[in-house]
């Protein structure tokens, strides 16, 4: 028996940022055939700036994430959503390629504390019957967000500049810091004192939490080197860069609507186990077509 979800602001705001913090993710695929004219950036410094965040998550989510809920969820979004904003607007400045590393790193701190906080706070606001519907709306956040990004980022490269890119998704972002600032009611820290180094040791040696990283990692190394690089394959075959940015979107876009579709599934009662079968025989098939037509 599926409940009725009721949306509010609250909920919005929160997956909006989520959205926005995307955006950040997003922008640079469809930037890098310019910085690699202005800037002189090379192919291999490309994959490296399109890394450091993921990097970041690497090396640091387990870090980050341990100390969430002690902080406050609320505090940790706005602190990740102001990171977001000030790099964005730095980066956007700068006329060096170490600089933009050094700004691409930053943002991935920023990214981490907004995508590793805003679940728990939907959690913690959100009523039970209706969490399925919400969580698979947050977990669109990267499809969209990334989506929305190479739809958009081309156009303002086109029409100005790339760095106009990075001041105008740092707007987005502080519209965002604003709204929740202002709206979102204040979390109480965690009080429970479990030693960090306790919590760390605890995580590496549940074995399913390894497989999980193992499975999404397979999938998100691969889906990021495919948005990531699929601009600048069209920009080389001579595609027009509003177009690839379209056709590039249209991958990510269809990520976001499967990740929602499978919280209205959740919510209405199927089991997740089968809805990530049926994700997985789905991505086998797409592989196999892929390679043989």
């Amino acid at each position: 028996m599926s409940a009725k979800v009721q949306w509010f602001a609250k909920d919005l705001l929160i997956i909006g940022a989520g959205f926005a913090a995307a955006m950040h993710i997003g922008k640079l695929p469809a930037a890098i055939p310019i910085l690699q004219a202005e800037l002189g950036l090379s192919l291999v410094q490309s994959g490296l700036l399109l890394s450091c965040i993921q990097c970041a998550g690497m090396c640091f989510a387990l870090l980050i994430g341990s100390y969430v809920s002690k902080l406050g969820l609320k505090r940790c979004v706005l602190l990740g959503l102001s990171l977001l904003t000030l790099a964005s607007i730095c980066a956007g400045l700068t006329q060096s390629v170490l600089s933009l590393f050094s700004m691409r790193i930053i943002e991935g701190f920023g990214f981490l504390l907004v995508t590793l906080s805003g679940p728990a706070l939907i959690r913690e606001l959100a009523p039970i019957q209706s969490l399925p519907a919400k969580m698979g709306l947050w977990a669109a956040y990267m499809g969209g967000g990334v989506g929305i990004a190479l739809i958009t980022a081309p156009m303002l490269i086109q029409s100005w500049s790339w760095s106009v890119v990075w001041f105008s998704y740092a707007l987005i972002t502080l519209s965002f810091l604003i709204g929740i600032a202002w709206f979102i009611p204040n979390t109480t820290p965690s009080s429970q004192a479990v030693p960090l180094k306790s919590l760390i040791k605890l995580t590496l040696q549940h074995q399913p939490a390894w497989l999980l990283a193992l499975i999404f990692g397979t999938y998100a190394g691969q889906w990021f080197a495919l948005v990531g690089f699929l601009p600048t394959i069209y920009e080389q075959n001579h595609i027009a860069p509003t177009l690839a940015g379209l056709l590039t979107a249209s991958v990510s876009i269809a990520n976001a609507v499967g990740t929602f579709i499978c919280g209205l599934l959740l919510q209405r009662g199927l089991q997740a186990k089968l809805l990530v079968i049926l994700g997985f025989v789905v991505l086998i098939a797409c592989a196999l077509l892929f390679y043989i037509a």
